[in-house]
């Protein structure tokens, strides 16, 4: 509205002196002066329409910044201009193709998801390669587990099991994180618990044994989550999928056979199989080039465990999905582009 009423009073100003400089040549023979007053009023009327469009250009930055530098087009970054210049709040931040964030009033990238820790977009998302967790995610593993257990002690001569759960939880909990550390391999696992198990309470267990009796329980317990099938014929033919397990190939690979599942997967990687485990890079490697080595912005990996699923497709470069049904909370580095409560809520990932 201001702008129409400068635009107006400019023209009523040129055809004035249009007007008096007509007058002018016709009496006076002073044309020079009026060609010199016209011109004025034009550039005058420039420079004010000029004036109100950065006028107008600065109260919209004004409006909508949140950062210390504004970049309004894609070209990126100015010369000289480093990036943020602080953390834009959650608020007003909204999830874009590829996986960062703009902000509502800007049109440029302002940030990726490893700058924004918890962040968890809430739209659909259209990922072509989906990596699936197999303990605690597709697996009821804690029933698998507490059976495998009791069956190994009981053939140990112990009456009650469960009086030394704890310990052995500790243990077997302390030596798998040393697996994803990458301090020893997957494999080691296997005996090495019943050994600091029998030392630690002084019993004379054939720990050889145990290990045996364990691997046979783990594979022979447990089922799928419900929905677990569901999802899996779901994903079927619509993504490449694969399952990414830290885990012994004695117990995983009996279990997929048993529960009837190797048919829905384009590639199945066990970590004791091929000597590293997540969140190492090498695992993730490897699981790519069986699926051909599709792009990673089109890739994201589902699972429970933040310290090997979630820390080790952030490390590589892909979207990660926190499978956390228990409302656990995680840690203040923990990179979630999405977290969920059902197996369900996968499918709108893929699109579906």
């Amino acid at each position: 509205m201001a702008t129409s009423k400068r635009l107006t009073a400019g023209a009523i100003s040129i055809v004035l002196v249009i007007v008096y400089s007509v007058i002018m040549m016709a009496t006076d023979g002073a044309a020079s002066w009026a060609w010199l007053i016209l011109a004025a009023a034009i550039g005058s009327l420039v420079v004010a329409a000029r004036s109100e469009k950065v006028a107008v250009s600065s109260e919209r930055n004004r409006g909508g910044a949140v950062l210390g530098t504004t970049r309004p087009d894609h070209r990126g970054p100015r010369e000289g201009v480093s990036g943020l210049s602080r953390r834009p709040v959650l608020a007003d931040l909204r999830p874009i193709g590829g996986g960062g964030v703009r902000c509502p009033q800007e049109r440029s990238w302002i940030a990726h998801p490893r700058d924004l820790p918890h962040w968890r977009p809430m739209s659909k998302g259209n990922y072509s390669t989906v990596l699936l967790d197999f303990d605690h995610t597709l697996l009821d593993s804690d029933t698998s587990e507490i059976e495998a257990y009791k069956l190994t002690l009981r053939n140990q001569g112990v009456a009650d099991p469960m009086r030394y759960f704890d310990t052995y939880n500790r243990i077997n909990m302390g030596l798998w994180a040393a697996a994803e550390r990458g301090e020893i391999l997957p494999k080691d696992v296997k005996t090495t618990r019943f050994e600091l198990m029998a030392d630690e309470l002084g019993c004379g267990w054939d720990t050889d044994q145990m290990a045996e009796d364990f691997v046979v329980g783990f594979a022979s317990y447990g089922d799928l989550y419900p929905g677990a099938i569901e999802l899996l014929e779901a994903l079927t033919g619509r993504v490449s999928l694969a399952l990414i397990s830290n885990g012994l190939s004695e117990v995983q690979r009996p279990r997929i056979a048993r529960l009837g599942i190797e048919q829905y997967f384009d590639a199945i990687v066990i970590s004791a199989e091929v000597g590293t485990t997540k969140p190492g890079r090498r695992i993730f490697d490897i699981t790519f080039d069986l699926l051909g080595n599709p792009p990673k912005d089109a890739a994201v990996i589902v699972g429970d465990r933040l310290a090997s699923d979630i820390r080790g497709g952030a490390d590589y470069g892909i979207s990660t999905c926190w499978y956390n049904p228990n409302g656990n909370t995680p840690g203040p580095d923990d990179i979630i582009t999405h977290e969920i409560k059902s197996l369900a809520e996968v499918l709108p990932l893929a699109g579906l």
